[in-house]
């Protein structure tokens, strides 16, 4: 997903001041937002048990 899609999406969910951020450090706000772990990107994501997550297709395919 490019940043200007997340950042449409935390701005629907009232995230402000999304303009610095990188995207893994805006998906983990929007993560602690939607009351997940803010682990997008760690390095145990590949046995990562949130499957309600919004994320965690796209966090399991990044590179390390």
């Amino acid at each position: 997903m490019k940043l200007t899609e997340i950042r449409d999406i935390a701005k629907t969910m009232g995230i402000r001041n999304t303009s610095k951020l990188k995207k893994a450090d805006l998906i983990r706000t929007i993560q602690r937002h939607e009351g997940n772990q803010d682990c997008y990107g760690a390095p145990w994501r590949l046995e990562c048990s949130q499957e309600d997550c919004s994320w965690n297709r796209d966090c399991r395919t990044q590179n390390p």
